[in-house]
């Protein structure tokens, strides 16, 4: 038997409000009759049971053991919890949607390297409606395709701070937030849905470790900033923008001249006429940087050698 959202003292039974913390008429309440012993639930269980100073919350149920073992009877109703397992089964299923719906979904929206905004939210709470205030912060992270999630959340419970969550690139996201002090200390809440960061709003549901859940009937924000990357070329060039890169090659000068290898005839010996080479250099050889000319060809150099 999981029991929720009574606080009992010296026999009266006492009802608290909050997400997940409890409510007057909430599903999953229970009662307890002091003079009869006898512990009743809503959904019909009854356990005939002595239970002194028993204390619950919405987060757990407590039992001061010491004082049950002083005055137990022969049997006793052994009252466990099992919600904090119901809870991590939650967190692994929102998971697993999320990667799901990313997966099919289409992105929106330029990617941005940070995110803040303060977020009104209205929930149900069983048959109440109940609002609280969230600051969200989000942060890019091109490794897991996404933005990491903080923040701090208040409502009827108290402040809760996120200690784990994810937000896709396409908006579908998940949360867990964790209450920090007060009566529900200890009291963890999986949020599940969708982001809308271009008009800066959440659909989804919650479910609080105490069993209880529902849904955001409200979730926006008006003030939300967002930060990017200080210039559009921070990516890395292309294979096909290389390509397209104008690279300066080194051409011949239409107008050098072609150095020329002439031959003159010497002076007579007895065996015959010795003919020596004499390389003549042009006035100038220039070689430039320039784009290629319009039907340019390569420019190959020659010897000439007049007979003798």
């Amino acid at each position: 038997m999981i029991l929720h959202d009574v606080l009992i003292f010296d026999g009266h039974r006492h009802l608290k409000g909050g997400r997940g913390g409890g409510g007057g008429g909430s599903r999953g309440s229970s009662s307890y009759s002091s003079s009869s012993g006898r512990l009743e639930s809503s959904i019909g269980i009854t356990f005939d049971a002595y239970l002194p100073h028993l204390q619950v919350d919405g987060a757990r149920a407590r039992t001061d053991r010491a004082a049950m073992a002083a005055t137990r009877p022969a049997t006793r109703a052994m009252v466990t919890s099992s919600d904090e397992v119901d809870l991590d089964s939650a967190i692994s299923q929102a998971k697993e949607e999320a990667a799901s719906n990313a997966a099919s979904s289409v992105e929106s929206g330029r990617r941005f390297e940070t995110y803040s905004g303060d977020y009104d939210l209205t929930y149900q709470d069983g048959g109440e409606v109940m609002k609280g205030q969230m600051s969200i912060q989000l942060t890019n992270n091109p490794q897991l395709n996404g933005y990491t999630i903080t923040g701090v959340n208040v409502d009827e419970d108290g402040s809760s701070n996120v200690i784990d969550g994810f937000v896709h690139y396409t908006g579908e996201a998940w949360w867990v937030d964790e209450v920090e002090s007060g009566q529900d200390k200890g009291l963890r809440v999986i949020s599940a849905g969708k982001f809308d960061l271009e008009n800066n709003n959440f659909e989804g549901t919650w479910k609080a470790s105490s069993g209880r859940g529902g849904n955001y009937i409200k979730f926006d924000s008006t003030n939300a900033t967002k930060t990017f990357e200080s210039s559009a070329d921070a990516s890395p060039q292309t294979l096909q923008e290389m390509l397209n890169t104008d690279i300066p090659t080194v051409y011949g000068a239409s107008d050098a001249e072609i150095p020329v290898v002439s031959a003159v005839q010497d002076v007579e010996a007895a065996n015959g006429p010795i003919v020596s080479a004499v390389a003549v250099p042009p006035p100038q050889a220039t070689a430039v940087a320039s784009a290629p000319p319009l039907n340019a060809t390569p420019v190959i150099p020659s010897v000439y050698v007049p007979k003798p």
